[in-house]
């Protein structure tokens, strides 16, 4: 799903998995992260689904380098630390499907590229305090990519998600061009 933002020239994408194409559709435009069946997450014995997803931006922060054992480690490691009891695999293959995203393969070939970059700045009466997931310069312009590990996409539709998180990333992009960066594309990765 592509769009704009209200007032603005930069386009914003929501990637779904693959499965959500509808007949018809590009389905080349549709970046595959995960997919339904793989998203059905053991997210622990208490349901704790954001303590997954903090897990797996730790991992996807350090680990785009190691080799599974050690990123089976550092997620076990990580697990416990967030209190879940979910396999470690299931932590590295979100990040081995985030790792192999067609987005996050361009930020591998960018001149310039920041990832879990804080951004603390004042929109109106309110101090934002945030972290960019990605943001990198694919050589035309910056790409402010924003990755949600969720239990089961397959329950919320594209306009649903993309209405979700929009505010997110125009209030990032806010931040971001007070300091001085245009960003010429968002991209939700689900």
């Amino acid at each position: 799903v592509r769009g704009r933002a209200a007032g603005s020239a930069v386009s914003f994408e929501t990637v779904l998995p693959s499965s959500s194409a509808s007949e018809g559709e590009d389905a080349s435009r549709i970046e595959v992260s995960y997919s339904p069946d793989e998203m059905k997450l053991r997210a622990a014995a208490r349901g704790d689904a954001s303590s997954f997803g903090t897990v797996v931006h730790r991992l996807l922060e350090t680990g785009a380098g190691l080799s599974d054992e050690e990123l089976h480690r550092l997620a076990g490691g990580l697990l416990r630390t967030e209190g879940l009891a979910v396999d470690p695999a299931d932590a590295v293959a979100a990040c081995r499907r985030i790792f192999s995203n067609e987005v996050y393969a361009q930020s591998l070939s960018a001149s310039r590229v920041y990832r879990e970059m804080p951004l603390v700045f004042r929109s109106g009466d309110v101090l934002v305090n945030g972290v960019i997931d990605l943001l990198y310069h694919d050589g035309s312009g910056w790409v402010l990519a924003d990755y949600k590990v969720l239990l089961d996409p397959s329950k919320k539709s594209a306009e649903e998600l993309k209405e979700r998180y929009k505010g997110q990333l125009d209030l990032y992009e806010e931040g971001l061009r007070k300091a001085g960066i245009e960003v010429k594309r968002k991209v939700l990765v689900i």
